[in-house]
């Protein structure tokens, strides 16, 4: 979704004394909010969010349909999916000349908050409209095939991977986005060993080579603020081993063992799951907090210098140290991973 900046100097309503200075005044604010979204970082988004979800909640109803425009591309550069529903939709109502462009911001608010069908209802109505459009029957087709490959990444089985707030989807190219506004900023790539991405394009490439990988990797999205982690989980044989990332603006609140509690169920009843291994700097203290309110248990070993800092958990049958170091080994060989034990 990308157009020109609209200007509210178009499109004040036509009304006259205390409505129009009511209107300028709502239009003004929109749109110093909509002019400054570029300048946003990434401390400063959810605050950011909360302004514009209060704007909208106590305004949103007198917006002309360019002030819309304007707060909806402002949605979506946040990649605050619930709130760009809510004015497209209003948009929609409208039925003016933005009309195409409100419809396909509605579409890819639902499709990112998880509300599939939605989008590809609207989606498919759309190209009723307009059988020969190129574009609208590629973006249904990108849909239907991320279908079939979430359907896949979760061995087509669905129960379990939704809980409480959080809904688990597996990571697609269509979360470039939200996964930088939580991953940049942060010491996420250090405490998980991942790369640093300084274009989205970076972030693309590292994605189709996890695509290669015997991981499955998975967003953790938000019912209200849409995707806030990551959790992964590679298995060799009946042998796990996971990680997980929460954003900044999200840690705290119990949403990381929460994910992958219900990433690693999923495995244990569906992929044949016995078992699963960790590890984590040893000044991680949430980590290892969330490590043992899963029931993980510190193995009596390290790894060997250079990786010394890091320690190793369990979790599965109990088993003796040698077994245990053995089996940590082959996984290790497994991930092709330079740690020695």
């Amino acid at each position: 979704m990308s157009v020109a900046f609209v200007s509210d100097d178009q499109s004040l309503p036509v009304v006259t004394g205390t409505a129009v200075l009511m209107h300028q005044n709502i239009a003004r604010r929109v749109h110093s909010s909509c002019q400054s979204r570029y300048r946003i970082t990434v401390s400063q988004r959810l605050s950011e969010l909360d302004q514009l979800r209060q704007l909208w909640s106590q305004w949103g109803g007198e917006l002309s349909s360019a002030s819309l425009w304007q707060l909806a591309q402002t949605a979506e550069y946040l990649c605050d999916w619930s709130l760009l529903a809510a004015v497209c939709r209003q948009g929609l109502r409208a039925g003016d000349d933005l009309y195409p462009l409100f419809h396909d911001g509605y579409v890819q608010a639902c499709w990112m908050a998880t509300d599939y069908q939605t989008a590809l209802d609207e989606s498919f109505n759309a190209l009723l409209l307009q059988p020969t459009s190129a574009i609208l029957f590629e973006r249904h087709q990108q849909m239907v095939r991320w279908l079939q490959h979430s359907h896949a990444q979760c061995l087509g089985v669905f129960d379990g991977l939704q809980q409480n707030k959080l809904i688990l989807e597996p990571l697609g190219q269509q979360h470039a986005e939200s996964f930088l506004w939580q991953y940049l900023d942060s010491d996420i790539p250090q405490r998980c060993c991942l790369p640093d991405f300084n274009s989205l394009e970076e972030w693309h490439d590292w994605y189709q080579r996890q695509c290669c990988t015997d991981k499955r990797t998975f967003a953790v999205m938000h019912e209200c603020w849409g995707m806030i982690g990551v959790v992964s989980l590679l298995q060799y044989r009946d042998i796990g081993f996971f990680y997980y990332w929460i954003g900044p603006d999200f840690q705290g609140n119990g949403y990381g063992p929460l994910a992958v509690n219900m990433l690693l169920q999923h495995a244990w009843r569906n992929a044949g799951l016995r078992c699963c291994y960790a590890k984590v700097f040893d000044d991680n203290l949430a980590s290892i907090s969330a490590l043992n309110k899963l029931a993980f248990q510190p193995l009596p070993f390290r790894p060997q210098p250079p990786f010394a800092a890091e320690m190793l958990f369990y979790l599965g049958p109990a088993q003796g140290e040698l077994a245990l170091r053995a089996e940590f080994s082959e996984l290790l060989r497994f991930m092709d991973s330079e740690i020695v034990l």
